[in-house]
């Protein structure tokens, strides 16, 4: 025979213990979610000889010159869901989506609203979201483009 005895409620302390652990491995949780998208966040698109880097505070993407067939600047875009994604919505777009017409894009980008839309010769779309998309095209033009190097 056997006898089962309940436990005394928790004292104040350990009350507090568990409340403080508890909030903490919240809080920690949280950052980690929101810091990871924050590391792959576009920062800034860079021309260089060898092509369009993408970079990001931990990544770092190339659009190749060569590999380079045409832009155009879109007006505002109607996006469907992140397939491989890094970041969405809370520091910016990093990664494949799919758009709303069914296509597909690699997209780097702060804003849905004026993107400049790069076609290659080789693999899918990018889509970026540079501050001044006219700027953008017209040196990217001038520089891979238009030039016989």
């Amino acid at each position: 025979m056997f006898e089962v005895f309940k436990l005394a409620p928790l004292d104040r302390r350990a009350k507090l213990t568990a409340v403080i652990a508890f909030i903490g491995a919240g809080i920690i949780t949280l950052g980690f979610i929101y810091l990871l998208p924050f590391l792959f966040a576009p920062r800034k698109y860079l021309l260089l000889p060898r092509g369009i880097e993408i970079r990001s505070l931990i990544a770092t993407d190339l659009i190749e010159r060569n590999n380079i067939n045409s832009l155009e600047i879109l007006r505002p875009i109607k996006h469907g869901a992140g397939i491989n994604t890094c970041t969405s919505d809370f520091f910016g777009y990093s990664g494949e989506y799919a758009l709303a017409d069914g296509s597909m894009a690699r997209v780097y980008a702060t804003s849905w609203e004026r993107m400049v839309k790069i076609t290659t010769c080789k693999g899918g779309p990018y889509l970026l979201s540079p501050l001044e998309p006219e700027s953008f095209v017209q040196a990217v033009k001038q520089y891979y483009l238009n030039s016989g190097e």
